[in-house]
């Protein structure tokens, strides 16, 4: 009787876990790879911010380490994200990455769990936060990727603190964002506005992924939309999409921790295509020609401004480029910051 009991209870306690992780299963496991969700959790951590900010004003971060001996002598891979991402969102990209190379992935302003004030979300903040997270850490240079907006704030790093960057890697930015873009992100904002943040979930994926994603994996989308929605904020988001697509002309203070957003100057120092031709730094531009939020004729311009940038395409995927085909995308990139 005791031993049916022992039985008893571990049947139980098996079907619960089961169905605790079903969501995270689900949402992370593309690849049909099974992750340990507990193996990452000890290394995410809260970087406090010393931006003469409030006290409680944190930066979330991860930060992997180094794996091996090789990892040691090439220097950190950064990567940053895109609207409305997460750190949990690179989860199968953090396991495989890190096998290699020291991998950092911070939550800029605006998103996840970082509580950096939202007020200030434009590009050139963002840029100067970056600057001084690596401060914090003691990094001199790193390679840097970047996806979607988390591409646009790379750019600038690489235009405006050239030694900072020893290599780029940009996935789904434009030269000059086309009409349908620019809607399809005027539309996110003003469903923001007005609290609806589980549409403008639905709306970042189904223009995100490609017809034959969504034909291919329809069944999981309610699932994605609930990370999105719980792992997001919708004053945050708004702020984060509306106030980084706006690039004032300012002067850049090491010392100054905020900068002044509502400037009236029209020169867009911080834009994509007033960076592209000052970066000097080896780069890599991947787009798609499925892509409704960056289509490939921008993105291809964008790789034709930046001196000596190779381009390079990923077929029959959308613009979430990383995570359609997230084996291809590591392939490249891994392979242009190795050459």
């Amino acid at each position: 009787m005791k031993g049916f009991i022992v039985w008893w209870i571990c049947c139980c306690y098996s079907t619960i876990m089961a169905l605790t992780s079903i969501r995270t299963k689900s949402y992370f496991n593309f690849h049909r790879r099974s992750f340990k969700s507990h193996c990452l959790v000890h290394k995410f951590m809260e970087f406090s911010a010393d931006l003469n900010l409030n006290m409680n004003q944190t930066l979330r971060y991860i930060d992997t380490g180094y794996k091996s001996d090789t990892s040691i002598s090439l220097p950190p891979i950064v990567v940053l994200l895109g609207t409305a991402q997460t750190i949990e969102t690179y989860t199968p990209h953090i396991s495989y990455i890190s096998k290699y190379r020291r991998l950092i992935i911070p939550e800029l302003r605006g998103q996840g769990n970082t509580s950096l004030d939202s007020k200030h979300c434009a590009i050139h903040q963002h840029v100067l936060d970056f600057t001084q997270f690596l401060s914090k850490l003691n990094l001199s240079a790193v390679d840097l990727i970047g996806f979607s907006f988390g591409g646009r704030v790379a750019i600038s790093v690489a235009a405006h603190y050239p030694s900072l960057v020893n290599k780029l890697s940009v996935t789904g930015v434009p030269y000059i964002r086309p009409a349908l873009g620019t809607m399809i992100i005027n539309s996110w904002a003003e469903l923001l506005s007005n609290g609806h943040l589980r549409d403008c979930a639905w709306s970042l994926l189904l223009n995100g992924y490609s017809p034959e994603f969504i034909e291919k994996h329809h069944q999981k989308f309610a699932c994605f939309v609930d990370m999105i929605v719980e792992s997001n904020d919708s004053q945050k988001l708004y702020n984060l999409i509306t106030q980084s697509n706006q690039s004032p002309s300012i002067s850049m203070d090491t010392d100054c921790t905020i900068i002044n957003s509502n400037s009236n100057n029209n020169n867009n120092n911080f834009s994509v295509s007033n960076c592209a031709k000052n970066i000097c730094c080896p780069t890599q531009i991947i787009g798609s020609r499925l892509d409704r939020i960056a289509s490939f004729d921008s993105v291809e311009e964008l790789a034709n401004h930046i001196p000596g940038a190779i381009l390079q395409e990923v077929s029959s995927v959308g613009h979430l480029i990383p995570f359609e085909k997230p084996g291809e995308w590591r392939r490249l990139v891994l392979s242009f910051l190795s050459s």
